[in-house]
């Protein structure tokens, strides 16, 4: 028997990278596959690169629903490597180094050993998620969502939820909604946009292909594409 799986994620800040590396880190403009299985993954402390957990998982249907007003991504910057003496060998760890294992040289306006990087958050925003699986997967997440193993985060680990994750398991997708529309209105949003994802016989040039289905996690990740179109929703649908 299948079970449709609900997700409220909301929060002052969210982060869904899917395609960010070294220095600049931005963010999808709605959750990813990738981190929400990863939410559930931590929550239900599976660790490691479970492939054989994922396999099955990607084949499980997912659908996000945007809330409310789309608000401006926000950037902000990190400095690593600063601020550290290297004249001590545990502060000296923290400064970055280059292949040799050698802190650079102050060259102009860069200073050794020290890098910004950029991250761009999603501020104010609030998504609901639906994902269809077998009772015994839904059950098994549901239960680690209101008891998580480890934390959980919207992305990530300064993006800290402020309503509860998970909003239950219904037998039927039209309830589920239901429940989450009386949850959008009573806190004075809707549900207003839709990110479904769709086969390769239905895309077109609107359509996103998302490298996010995770195949492996752990230190060497990969992941497979996915086809998500974006659809504007009615009030009264």
């Amino acid at each position: 028997m299948e079970k449709f799986l609900t997700l409220w994620l909301e929060g002052p800040l969210q982060a869904w990278g899917y395609d960010s590396r070294f220095d600049t880190r931005r963010t999808l403009d709605f959750p990813t596959r990738s981190g929400l299985t990863g939410l559930l993954l931590a929550a239900s402390g599976d660790s490691g690169p479970q492939e054989e957990l994922l396999a099955k998982m990607a084949e499980f249907p997912l659908t996000v629903y945007g809330c409310g007003e789309v608000t401006p991504v926000l950037t902000d910057f990190h400095m690593v490597g600063n601020g550290y003496d290297s004249s001590s060998d545990w502060e000296k760890l923290m400064i970055l180094t280059n292949r040799n294992h050698k802190i650079p040289k102050t060259s102009g306006n860069k200073i050794g050993g020290q890098r910004v990087s950029y991250r761009d958050y999603l501020v104010d925003r609030c998504f609901a998620a639906v994902w269809r699986m077998p009772e015994s997967f839904a059950g098994k997440f549901a239960d680690a969502l209101q008891a998580p193993v480890y934390e959980i985060f919207l992305g990530r680990k300064c993006c800290v939820p402020s309503e509860l994750v998970f909003q239950g398991c219904f037998d039927a997708e039209a309830v589920a909604l239901a429940h989450l529309c009386e949850l959008a209105q009573a806190k004075g949003r809707t549900l207003c946009r839709r990110y479904r994802e769709v086969p390769d016989a239905e895309a077109d040039e609107e359509t996103l292909l998302l490298p996010d289905v995770p195949v492996r996690f752990g230190l060497h990740k990969l992941f497979r594409e996915r086809n998500v179109k974006k659809e504007e929703l009615e009030p009264e649908s």
